[in-house]
């Protein structure tokens, strides 16, 4: 497995694994949505065999990043691909001189809030019903500098 950084030519895959990983109340991404965050983020792949089995997608803001989606294939999960992907992102965050990455990050999904805990984010606020099924969200961030 390799991690690079997305091309353009990566949407119709990366729209393809969105669509088998999230649920319309986590408001998945359109293929429109790829396109143009692939011309105007940060998005890295992890790939198999030359295929997309992972992706993490950073929002560009001036002194900060936000960790808009992290998602592996079905298939792939338990292989550390999350972490990889995460620990790539981090690493270029840092590099790249940001001051902190902030996510949103489902209140039930314990796994998630886990790996995130593990590199060292912290809950900063809940948002109320922030999903499409009412559920809450935690907004949670990792300072770099």
């Amino acid at each position: 497995m390799r991690i690079t950084q997305a091309k353009k030519e990566d949407a119709k895959e990366l729209f393809a694994l969105e669509q088998q990983l999230f649920s319309k109340e986590n408001f998945p991404l359109s293929l429109r949505m790829f396109r143009y965050h692939l011309g105007r983020n940060i998005c890295f792949v992890a790939k198999e065999d030359e295929k997309i089995v992972g992706y993490i997608l950073l929002l560009k803001r001036k002194r900060w990043l936000k960790l808009y989606s992290l998602g592996v294939a079905r298939e792939f999960r338990g292989k550390k691909i999350g972490v990889q992907l995460l620990e790539f992102a981090l690493h270029y965050a840092s590099a790249q001189s940001y001051e902190k990455v902030l996510l949103e990050v489902r209140r039930d999904n314990e796994g998630a809030i886990a790996l995130y805990e593990s590199f060292g984010f912290s809950v900063l606020q809940t948002s109320l019903g922030f999903y499409g099924d009412g559920c809450d969200a935690l907004i949670m961030q990792k300072k770099l500098v």
